[in-house]
């Protein structure tokens, strides 16, 4: 029997998941010149439109530093261009950063569905409702 309290027991082994998800997604893009990270960015930009950095570190759950340096290199890639909006600048897909997450994202997503596909779909939504109500602000 473990003394360690239930919810230390549960951020253990969600901190294992991540991780497990984490480098099972890096190997999917290993040669690609692109991070999770970025794919994800290109993803968000695609469904959401133009976004400040300020509001990509929001939705990533990130520090605005990392976001842009993650943007610079991203920029310096040509997958994204970052025209100013007033004083803001706001970071935008390009053509090729749309061809890369087009080609790149239904591997990425199959490598993610491959490591949750011992829960069925309705476990798998439940789970998405659970940790989605831990991150609720």
């Amino acid at each position: 029997m473990t003394d360690t309290p239930p919810e230390v027991l549960l951020f253990n082994t969600m901190s294992r998941l991540l991780n497990e998800l984490t480098q099972h997604a890096e190997l999917t893009l290993a040669g690609q010149d692109i991070s999770p990270a970025q794919l994800r960015i290109l993803a968000h930009l695609r469904d959401d439109g133009p976004n400040s950095q300020r509001d990509l570190a929001l939705h990533m759950r990130t520090s605005a530093a990392n976001i842009s340096q993650l943007l610079r290199k991203m920029e310096a890639a040509g997958l994204v261009e970052r025209p100013r909006d007033g004083v803001r600048k706001q970071a935008q897909l390009t053509d090729d950063g749309r061809a890369q997450l087009t080609r790149l994202l239904p591997r990425y997503n199959e490598a993610i569905a491959e490591k949750l596909s011992p829960l069925m779909a309705a476990e798998q939504q439940m789970l998405s409702m659970w940790l989605s109500r831990l991150l609720a602000d």
